[in-house]
């Protein structure tokens, strides 16, 4: 049984982070309509870390601080029913402060979790040309497309992803398919969490 539960705003807090892997904690994740893949990812990451994932796709059409008001009515649903729980919600939005408070006045355990190191920032600041390469270099553009044609089939492990380019490109060379790996990883297309297993991004 849980005894905690963790709102995500995935508008702003699309990290994972060791304080909110907690086995007894059920994690609810709030995505706006075009961020259902991602957040499919993020929810499969922490599986095996937490009690429960819950994702909740609200039609929130990229309006500034939308989920803010959702998580508010979500919040007030799961307090109302579950007073004796601890809750956390994770969002750098300082604006959720004050209603934080008022639920701490009325014995609600409850804060809000920021993520301090934001190292998505590194990724979004990469040199435009590197950006570039899967538009202006032929191979990179051929792998992009083909791993993303394979929705659902795509390689679960990195060394099955290698394999998988190196089969269907036997005349680019050894050297630049490595290279071509490495673009896959620093524009965040492809991640491998702890187990080795494969996340995509695309």
């Amino acid at each position: 049984m849980f005894n905690e539960i963790v709102f995500v705003d995935f508008e702003n807090f699309t990290e994972i982070i060791d304080d909110i892997k907690k086995i007894n904690a059920k994690i609810v994740v709030l995505v706006g309509l075009h961020q259902a893949k991602r957040s499919f990812d993020f929810a499969d990451k922490l599986l095996d870390s937490v009690y429960s994932v819950e994702l909740l796709k609200v039609k929130a059409n990229g309006e500034k601080d939308a989920l803010d008001f959702f998580i508010a009515y979500y919040l007030g649903v799961y307090t109302n029913s579950n007073k004796k729980l601890k809750f956390t919600i994770c969002s750098n939005d300082k604006g959720y402060d004050p209603l934080i408070n008022h639920l701490r006045g009325n014995g609600i355990n409850i804060k809000r979790l920021e993520f301090r190191n934001e190292p998505k920032v590194k990724a979004i600041q990469k040199p435009q040309e590197q950006s570039n390469l899967f538009e202006a270099d032929k191979d990179y553009k051929n792998a992009f497309n083909s791993i993303n044609k394979m929705r659902g089939n795509k390689p679960r492990t990195l060394k099955r992803f290698e394999s998988n380019l190196k089969s269907l490109y036997k005349t680019i060379e050894p050297e630049k398919i490595n290279k071509i790996i490495d673009e896959f990883k620093n524009h965040k297309y492809i991640e491998v969490d702890e187990n080795g297993k494969m996340i995509y991004n695309m």
